[in-house]
């Protein structure tokens, strides 16, 4: 953080400035992209009055932490961003413009990038998808460009366990209807040009996408899913729980019922839970299904239990729990996962509550 630069001041020493929040390149941009690197103000406000003592600006590429074939990537374009914030200062910076501009010489530096085979990274996270409800039991799936001049092939691949899902494919912009479970896969280019890139967003189309939920449990403020319809909105967790998509409440149940809108013949239901203990997050100690035709009576369809959920697991990986439906008449599906209790004796935060992560009820039928 900045505490250092606040301090030093007044402790009549000298500081130079480097937060992990805008100046570790080693961090991957949907951390820290060009734009939030570029609006560093090195100067903290509480250290005005002593700007001499602010003596300069660090940027950081911890090379252990990145494939050494990215680390290039990772530096540029970030650290010209930051070597401008460090010579003209916020009085430039941050003034109304000041990055559309510096994107333009950006763009006259590349050139010279080429010619001495610097291989520069992306400004930004280059695309974004949108799910939104289609007709019940699939889902209208958009990639759009998150930043300038991003675009590519979009292709949709069914998961092995969907033989009758169908490969989709369509260019950046365009639209996908998704039944199905399975994931998206964008090759991104740029100006038209192929960058190497592959953006995955792992989907499903499925009869509990966007139907009401009812939750038993307010999530965490940091692990929302993006609100209120995150369990069942189409779009899945990746192996990156901090990538928005996942629900997460800490020394709780989570309790999820979907209202399906009419009865519906089940095949199959299923949820992924995150697991990380390093972090904290444990697997549920069981994973509960009932299901229901009026909403009131609900009836056991099935459940699991892990064989010791607190057991050291060193693994960091997404495991889904998976029911078959066995043709089963109902309406409402409800979803139980119960918390793991407190950290284990073993575990460095011994007798903290755990964390339960999850995403996507999905309810496939007809």
């Amino acid at each position: 953080g900045m505490d250092g630069a606040v301090e030093a001041p007044h402790l009549g020493t000298d500081a130079v400035v480097s937060p992990t929040s805008h100046c570790y390149l080693d961090y991957p941009l949907r951390s820290t992209d060009l734009e939030e690197a570029y609006s560093f103000v090195p100067l903290p406000e509480e250290a005005m009055g002593h700007e001499g003592q602010i003596v300069g600006g660090e940027c950081n590429m911890w090379s252990e932490h990145a494939p050494q074939h990215l680390v290039m990537s990772k530096v540029f374009p970030r650290a010209t961003g930051l070597a401008e914030v460090f010579w003209s200062g916020p009085a430039v910076t941050q003034q109304p413009g000041a990055y559309d501009a510096f994107l333009v010489r950006l763009d006259a530096l590349s050139q010279r990038w080429g010619f001495l085979g610097v291989t520069p990274g992306l400004e930004g996270v280059p695309v974004e998808v949108d799910v939104q409800p289609d007709t019940q039991g699939q889902v209208a799936v958009t990639v759009r460009p998150a930043i300038r001049n991003a675009g590519g092939l979009v292709t949709f691949t069914p998961d092995s366990e969907m033989p009758s899902a169908e490969v989709l494919r369509r260019r950046v912009g365009e639209t996908l209807r998704v039944s199905g479970i399975g994931s998206v896969d964008v090759d991104v280019a740029m100006r038209g040009r192929k960058t190497g890139v592959v953006e995955r967003f792992p989907v499903a189309g499925h009869l509990a996408a966007h139907r009401p939920l009812e939750l038993s449990y307010v999530p965490s403020v940091h692990y929302t899913g993006g609100g209120p319809q995150a369990m069942a909105d189409g779009r899945r967790g990746s192996l990156d729980f901090r990538d928005g998509a996942w629900q997460a409440v800490q020394g709780q149940d989570m309790v999820v019922t979907v209202d399906l809108g009419e009865l519906k013949t089940l095949e199959k239901v299923q949820v992924q839970c995150y697991l990380y203990q390093d972090a904290w997050i444990f697997l549920p100690k069981e994973v509960r299904w009932e299901v229901s035709q009026d909403g009131d009576r609900f009836d056991l369809l099935g459940s699991t239990q892990p064989d010791d959920a607190l057991a050291p697991d060193g693994r960091q990986t997404m495991v889904p729990f998976v029911l078959d439906g066995g043709g089963k008449q109902a309406r409402f599906v409800k979803l139980t996962m119960v918390n793991a209790g407190f950290c284990p004796a073993w575990h460095d935060a011994a007798t903290e509550p755990s964390w339960l992560f999850a995403d996507e009820l999905v309810v496939l039928g007809r």
